[in-house]
């Protein structure tokens, strides 16, 4: 680079003379010296516009070198992340006692694999293979917390959201949500506690089923969903979407915290506007949404801004037959 920087300098400096040569005999005013001063005084100038470059791209090539050798760490640690997730994601951890339901009926879960159930992997591991309402004991705490599991193949998903029909109203308090409504077979929501009890004790990822009045159905999967404690307004925490054909509604949702009518966590401007409120359903509202699952729930298909819904799949506002968020383990701790 030295040697390229003294090529472009002799090269200045050669054509500048020549220019001087060529050029007109100088005025009184204007002498011999004055130009060799001037042509001096470029070419330095030139010499450290071409230093300061060469500055730049030895400075350039060491990041270069440093951004590779992160990279080749990064690719390492992400190696190894997925070898570690791949072991523990459908290892049963402990053994397991207690009941089920299921359509209905009552099990008995005695000498299964798992100690402490925490979620409906840990049910699947138990041999339970149909889909119903488990008691399981979110983050290895004493008490248990009913839970739906859908049972699909090796899949276990465990169920925090679901609008089937108009049985159950949505548009509650902050202490309705965190407890959480509704019937575990139909509509219901878990509970903000329960649902940060279950996100904080692994990786899940995320879910949503969704159909319209006339017969279409499609999904949105994301890589990771977890929600925060209560002193932190269980604020939602989204990972990437991952498809499925519904589009990507929580985009706008992610690091929101909880709202409902009684407790405004809204980033909305307009004075005594309220989210929940106007929009009837609490949810992780910004400024309002782009979806509203927690919405009113209509028995035909009309386009109103309250209503459950899932914008990007349908466009503006309609609602929707069937919502259900289903978390999916990933793995444990």
């Amino acid at each position: 680079m030295k040697a390229m920087i003294g090529l472009a300098v002799t090269s200045a400096i050669v054509l500048l003379v020549a220019s001087l040569a060529n050029a007109a005999p100088a005025s009184k005013e204007s002498s011999f010296e004055d130009q060799l001063r001037a042509l001096s005084a470029r070419i330095k100038k030139s010499l450290a516009i071409l230093m300061d470059i060469d500055d730049d791209l030895t400075t350039l090539g060491k990041r270069t070198k440093d951004f590779d050798i992160n990279m080749a760490r990064l690719t390492v640690n992400v190696t190894e992340l997925d070898t570690f997730y791949y072991n523990f994601q459908w290892t049963p951890v402990r053994q397991a006692t207690g009941t089920a339901t299921v359509d209905g009926a009552t099990e008995n879960a005695e000498n299964v694999a798992v100690e402490v159930v925490r979620d409906c992997t840990d049910v699947m591991a138990n041999g339970n293979t149909q889909s119903g309402v488990y008691s399981v004991n979110l983050a290895s705490q004493e008490s248990q917390t009913q839970i739906y599991c859908r049972m699909e193949g090796d899949e276990a998903w465990n169920i925090i959201q679901r609008r089937s029909d108009d049985s159950v109203d949505f548009d509650r308090s902050w202490d309705s949500y965190k407890n959480g409504f509704g019937d575990l077979e139909g509509s219901l929501w878990l509970g903000n506690d329960n649902i940060h009890l279950l996100t904080t004790q692994g990786l899940y990822k995320l879910r949503v089923r969704l159909e319209r009045f006339n017969g279409q159905s499609a999904h949105a999967d994301y890589d990771s969903f977890r929600v925060k404690d209560e002193d932190n307004k269980y604020q939602l925490v989204v990972g990437y979407y991952t498809g499925g054909g519904a589009g990507d509604c929580l985009y706008y949702n992610s690091y929101q915290y909880f709202t409902t009518y009684d407790q405004d966590n809204d980033e909305i401007s307009i004075p005594g506007w309220n989210c929940a409120e106007n929009l009837h359903g609490g949810w992780w509202f910004k400024s309002c949404a782009q979806c509203n699952p927690n919405g009113l729930y209509h028995n035909n298909a009309v386009r109103e801004a309250t209503t459950a819904s899932w914008s990007p799949w349908t466009y503006y506002m309609e609602s929707l037959k069937f919502v259900e968020f289903g978390l999916l383990r990933v793995w444990i701790e």
